[in-house]
């Protein structure tokens, strides 16, 4: 299993915010290449396995304060990192099995995607990982 604690989105990412798109551009690249860099290494952590076909995938949100926000605006605004950590992992994110939870609050927030692979590649005896 692979465990990537990503941080809280910045507001600007949310479907609710009215920014311009320069701005929303720069937040959505900064998400995703902050979340492909967590992935990345948690990733290299278990030894980078080559991951076979669909993937489950758990998401908890811990918001940063007890105000009442909807799970599907909460995964909207992580899009972009989410994009961050398939990339990272090396599997499309149309083959991932989404489940969704709501944690408790933490300070300044987090989201943490738990990635569970259905196979992984074996390695050849004599292959350079």
């Amino acid at each position: 299993m692979i465990t990537v604690n990503l941080p809280w989105p910045d507001n600007k990412l949310s479907p609710n915010a009215r920014v311009h798109h320069f701005v929303l551009a720069r937040a959505k690249s900064k998400a995703k290449s902050d979340a492909n860099i967590l992935a990345f290494l948690a990733y290299r952590e278990i030894g980078r396995p080559q991951i076979i076909g669909a993937v489950d995938v758990q998401i908890t949100f811990n918001p940063p304060d007890n105000r009442r926000r909807d799970i599907d605006n909460m995964l909207a605004s992580n899009k972009a990192a989410l994009d961050g950590v398939s990339a990272a992992i090396g599997v499309d994110d149309s083959r991932w099995d989404l489940r969704l939870s709501r944690g408790d609050v933490v300070k300044h927030g987090r989201v943490v995607v738990q990635i569970t692979p259905r196979a992984v590649a074996l390695p050849v005896m004599g292959q350079i990982t």
